[in-house]
């Protein structure tokens, strides 16, 4: 890849010595070109390329000596005309080359330079720059010089011009010292500004009073012309306000009013003694006069305030009160302007202006129109004379005081003038309130409701708008004697039963509702035996802004109440018959009320069997169940609602054999409307019972996906009966295709995954048993259940069901993750693990199509291991491709393809080949490597003059060679800042003695570290706020990597100057590693510094414990900085705090320190 480097050079002239720049100098000064040059990179000119300047020196201009080569090779002084200077390459940096020179004639002096290197220059504008340098003669005569300008203007801000007849122009006259001295205390500095008779001086005024100018009194009412107005004043070097230095300027306004003829032409003069160029000494402005016109405007508005969305008018009245007419046509276009937004940021509907001869436009109308409103006026206006129209507006926005104002003037072609300007405009307030609609509409779920019956209100709000509704509340009035069985809310409402009175509910949006916004209320009531019919319910809305319609803000609702009635139907089923003797018989009652009533005061009555069951426990799922009294037992369930169940699970032992009924019946309170559903009966058998007893057994396991697995099911009768009709049902897994069977007994049939095998008669002490053979075709773990059945009762049917599971293995790839650095005499970033490399944990691997699809994903293991499970369904011949994910913070270097006989591609970190179904492949590795780290980046305040340290570390993830280079950017960009960068051999975050600056390339291997400081000099002409952007890049190159691989990281360290005496306290904090494994000690290093001007004390230090770490230690740095006493370091988990005892000095340094563990 090809360099390129930008080039960039500035020059400036200045005393000899100096930094100021000046533009005037004595004939026979010594002065200073001083040429500022830069590389701003990217890239560094390498050592063995030539850099150029190229000076262009004007004739009269000689170089007498080069005090600041700085690394340039340039001609033996004295030097006239072209010439070049040489350098061999330049780092990313700057410099200044001054060169020292006399003047041998005077004159303008203009000086060219430009910088060139062979490399591509990105910016060519900035490497030419030029200077111009005035050359003066005094003839010999002693004292100090400077060359005093003046200029006039009547336009930016002043002005106007053209003006009114009779009207008043205001001109600025501004005084410059252009150098090359400033002027002495003492000297006097004379205006004169030469007044015409056609006009009259109303005032003169100096910008500045502190700088104490005397000039010509005004009477009241003006000083006619001709005449002249003189202002002086005296130097005073040693006064802020009062000197007159190289590039400082003075002003002075004054304002005229023009009493006759087309134009008023101005002159000024400036006097100062000893100044060298008199051709700047004086400055004219001609200011053109019109015949006057005195237009007033009156604004007024309909009414004083108005809600938003509704409609108000403006009216404009335009007036001539001049004593001259206002000529029809161009020559006296009046404009009106009125700006409506912001203020009130109203749309435009309609106006009367073409109905009164103005034409005007209104941009955006229908859009938020009237932004601005404009109209011109052509048909001239008489002394004393007016035209007005309206203009009808809506607003768009909500505000009090909305201010808005309308402003007219003459257009550019008129040949008449406006005198009097502060009646051009009129400012009318308006208040726009808000409003909203807010509507309220109720429904009922039922128009009749049985008494009991739940019924549902949905009260809905709507708002209409135009603007938002605040606190909206809704109140609904209930009827009376109702019970409330639940309320609910949309939006975030919240609502309170009995509020604001009994029989009431409240219901509040405290954030409001937006224009067309909806929010419902459903409240669910029941009406009691007591509650009136019709049952009326009424509702209302409201909230804290204004509603113009009120009509829609209630609601009514009517249902007309009939009597209760219910539906009670019972249900008895027995979850075993026949029962096997000496086991459990176990009863479900079940009661539904279909209402549309609630039931009340529910009674169950259960004539239970005694002849060959006996009673064991009642269970009910509400109410109460009392015991049994003569087998006859009764359950008070209470209430049940409308479309509820409740149940009773009743368990009976069954100790005789034989069939016995159990019959049950249910009553409430209110009419039942089907009494022939409300009792049933139940019969149920105990018999003799055959306890089976079933196992499963698979192998083998694991099994290769294509190969056959065999089950074993086995199925033993434990009596005392004989088990007929005995069924083993078997649903294999997915994974896993019946192939056959075969049987100790019976037949075995297979449908849809699910293999029935009835065996008949499994006599008491006999077992019957089935092998299946199924296919795997899956991957994974398979597992599979079965069940033995019987047509004869099964005392104990906890045992009837077995599982087995089989893991089924297709295709495997294995492989390892694991860390290329050299580590332990290996090689590194070569693609292979050896040495002492070891493997990387919690990578992720995947295997795919080579595309989009993902068949497989696993995660390294503590060793970097991995394994891979290749789909079933995949056939030989497919291509498929092993991808690694690197961990945030790795890059790959290599990988090996192992035993797959496919190929590794470095660019996508993956393997691909073609698979073979069943194989196992091995050897599929990956190599990896922790990326180089740059820490970190840093901002400080500091003084004028000062220097400013900033530390940094650079961490090595493998082996390799890195190199550091220095950048910045300076704002002003005239501040000659200039940095340098030191390798801090000792890592302690200081710049100590003889510590060196960095230069060349490093070599360094995994977990390398190499400390850097970089040392800011601030320039001592640094005004408040400037700054200066230092970036420190590091580019690393990787060992062996083919092609070559470079990692360029970079960070910035920013210097702002602070003006004035504080003390300013920085902090930089670095990190001993970039890579932790759990467990391992991190060391965290924070130096304190103080880059003010004055001491610091009572300085104290704050961090935290970094999340998913633990065992903080917290230290200090010994020595400490001289005149700190103590520093005392405290942990109150997760908070860390140091504590100084005395002061730290301007410039100094310290530091505190604190390790924690990387948890597991």
């Amino acid at each position: 890849m090809r360099i390129a480097a930008d080039l960039q050079i500035t020059k400036a002239s200045t005393l000899a010595g100096r930094t100021t720049n000046v533009d005037t100098l004595l004939f026979g000064t010594s002065f200073d070109y001083r040429l500022s040059f830069r590389n701003l990179g990217p890239g560094a000119i390498p050592t063995g390329t030539t850099v150029t300047i190229t000076e262009q020196l004007p004739a009269g201009i000689q170089i007498d000596s080069i005090p600041t080569p700085d690394g340039w090779t340039c001609p033996t002084p004295p030097i006239t005309g072209t010439f070049t200077c040489t350098r061999n390459g330049l780092a990313v940096s700057s410099g200044v080359l001054v060169l020292r020179a006399s003047s041998t004639s005077t004159g303008t002096k203009t000086n060219v330079v430009d910088i060139a290197s062979p490399l591509s220059d990105p910016n060519m504008v900035n490497n030419h720059s030029e200077d111009v340098i005035d050359i003066f003669s005094t003839g010999g005569g002693p004292g100090v010089y400077q060359d005093a300008s003046i200029t006039k203007i009547d336009s930016g801000g002043y002005g106007p011009d053209p003006v009114a007849m009779t009207g008043n122009v205001t001109y600025r006259l501004r005084i410059l010292n252009r150098g090359p001295s400033n002027a002495p205390t003492g000297r006097v500095i004379t205006i004169n500004d030469y007044i015409p008779s056609n006009a009259t001086v109303m005032s003169v005024t100096p910008e500045n009073a502190s700088e104490l100018w005397t000039c010509t009194p005004i009477p009241p009412g003006g000083l006619a012309g001709p005449t002249t107005i003189t202002c002086t004043r005296t130097v005073n070097d040693n006064n802020t306000n009062l000197r007159f230095r190289v590039s400082e300027t003075d002003d002075i306004n004054i304002v005229l009013r023009a009493d006759s003829g087309s134009s008023v032409t101005n002159n000024a003069t400036v006097i100062i003694a000893n100044d060298p160029v008199s051709s700047n000494d004086s400055a004219s402005e001609t200011t053109t006069v019109l015949t006057d016109a005195n237009l007033a405007i009156t604004k007024t508005v309909s009414t004083p305030s108005v809600y938003f969305g509704d409609t108000y008018t403006y009216t404009f009245t335009i007036t001539n009160n001049g004593s001259n007419p206002v000529p029809a046509g161009a020559i006296g276009e009046i404009q009106l302007i009125d700006d409506m937004r912001p203020n009130p940021d109203a749309t435009h509907i309609s106006n009367t202006g073409a109905a009164n001869d103005w034409t005007c436009e209104t941009s955006g109308t229908g859009t938020g129109g009237a932004d601005p409103f404009i109209c011109t006026y052509q048909n001239g206006l008489a002394v004393g004379a007016s035209t007005s129209f309206n203009v009808t507006v809506t607003p768009r926005t909500v505000g009090l005081a909305r201010n808005n104002t309308a402003t007219i003037n003459f257009q550019p072609t008129a040949t008449v003038a406006d005198p009097d300007l502060s009646d051009n405009s009129s400012t009318v307030p308006i208040d726009v309130l808000p409003s909203a609609d807010l509507q309220v509409s109720k429904t009922a779920s039922l128009a009749s409701v049985a008494r009991g019956q739940n019924l549902s209100y949905v009260i809905t709000t709507r708002n209409n708008g135009p603007n938002t509704a605040t606190n909206v509340t809704m109140i609904d009035t209930l009827p009376a004697d109702v019970e409330v069985r639940s309320i609910s809310a949309t939006g975030g409402g919240t609502c309170t039963q009995d509020t604001p009175a009994v029989g009431q509910i409240q219901c509040t949006w405290a954030v409001g509702m937006n224009r067309d916004a909806t929010q419902a209320v459903t409240v669910v009531v029941r009406a009691n035996g007591s509650t009136v019919s019709p049952m009326v319910n009424s509702a209302s809305v409201s909230s804290d802004v204004p509603d113009r319609v009120s009509a829609n803000n209630t609601s009514n609702v009517s249902v007309t109440l009939i009597p209760a009635a219910i539906d009670l139907i019972v249900n008895k089923t027995d979850l075993q018959d026949p029962v096997a003797q000496f086991s459990t018989a176990t009863y479900l009652v079940t009661v539904n009320n279909q209402g549309p009533s609630v039931a009340t005061n529910v009674v169950v009555t259960e004539n239970l069997p005694f002849t060959y069951l006996t009673y064991q426990s009642a269970t009910p799922s509400q109410g109460t169940c009392n015991p049994p009294v003569s087998n006859v037992m009764t359950c008070n369930l209470g209430n049940i609602e409308a479309g509820d169940t409740a149940t009773i699970t009743i368990v009976m032992n069954a100790p005789l054999v034989g069939t016995d009924t159990n019959t049950v019946s249910v009553t409430a309170t209110e009419t039942d409307t089907n009494l022939a559903n409300n009792s049933v009966s139940e019969n149920t058998t105990v018999q003799l019972g055959a306890d089976l007893q079933f196992s499963k057994l698979a192998t083998p396991d694991p099994v290769i996906a294509g190969n056959a697995v065999f089950y074993y099911l086995k199925v033993t009768n434990n009596g005392p009966a004989n088990a007929s009709n005995t069924v083993i049902t078997d649903t294999l897994p997915t994974g896993v295709v019946f192939d056959s069977y075969t049987a100790s007994q019976g037949t075995c049939s297979h449908s849809a995954g699910v293999v029935t095998c009835n065996l008949g008669v499994v006599p008491y002490g006999r077992t019957a048993q089935v092998t299946l053979v199924a296919i795997a075709t899956v991957g994974g773990i398979q597992s599979n259940s079965a069940t033995a059945t019987a047509a004869t009762p099964d005392p104990n049917p906890s045992d009837n069901t077995d599982t087995a599971d089989v893991t089924v293995l297709d295709g495997i790839v294995r492989g390892r993750v694991f860390a290329d650095n050299g580590v332990g005499s290996g090689a590194p970033n070569d693609g292979l693990q050896n040495g002492g490399e070891v493997g990387i944990a919690n990578v992720l691997v995947r295997l795919t199509d080579c595309a989009s699809t993902q068949y497989a994903v696993t995660q390294t293991d503590g060793l970097g291991n991995y394994q891979l499970i290749v789909p079933a369904a995949l056939a030989t011949g497919v291509t498929l491709c092993v991808v690694e994910q690197n961990l945030s913070g790795y890059m790959n270097t290599g990988g090996s393809a192992g035993t797959t006989g496919g190929a590794y591609n470095l660019s996508t970190d993956t393997t691909q080949f073609t698979y073979t179904d069943g194989v196992t492949y091995t050897g599929v590795n990956f190599a990896d490597v922790a990326q180089s780290a740059l820490y970190t980046d840093g901002a400080q305040q500091t003084q004028p003059g000062t220097t400013v340290t900033y530390a940094h570390q650079f961490f090595a993830g493998t082996e390799g060679s890195v190199s550091f280079a220095l950048s910045s950017t300076a704002s002003p960009n005239t501040l000659l800042w200039s940095e340098v960068l030191y390798q801090d051999s000792d890592c302690n975050g200081l710049l100590d003695v003889a510590e060196p600056v960095v230069s060349g390339s490093y070599t360094v291997s995994a977990g390398d570290t190499i400390c850097l400081i970089v040392k800011q000099f601030v320039p001592a002409n640094a005004t408040q706020g400037a700054f200066n952007v230092v970036t420190i890049s590091s580019s690393f190159v990787y060992d062996v990597l083919t092609p070559t691989v470079t990692e360029v990281l970079t960070r910035t360290d920013t210097t702002t100057v602070s003006v004035g005496g504080t003390g300013t306290l920085s902090l930089h904090k670095v990190v001993d590693k970039t890579v932790a494994l759990p467990g391992e000690m991190i060391t965290y290093t924070i130096t304190y510094s103080n880059n003010g001007t004055e001491a610091i004390s009572n300085i104290v230090v704050n961090d935290a414990v970094p999340a998913f770490t633990h065992n903080p230690v917290a230290s200090c740095v010994l020595p400490l900085p001289a005149n700190l006493t103590l520093c005392t370091p405290s942990i109150l988990y997760p908070a860390i705090k140091w504590n100084m005892t005395g002061t730290l000095a301007p410039s100094q340094q310290g530091q505190v320190r604190f390790t924690v563990i990387l948890d597991n």
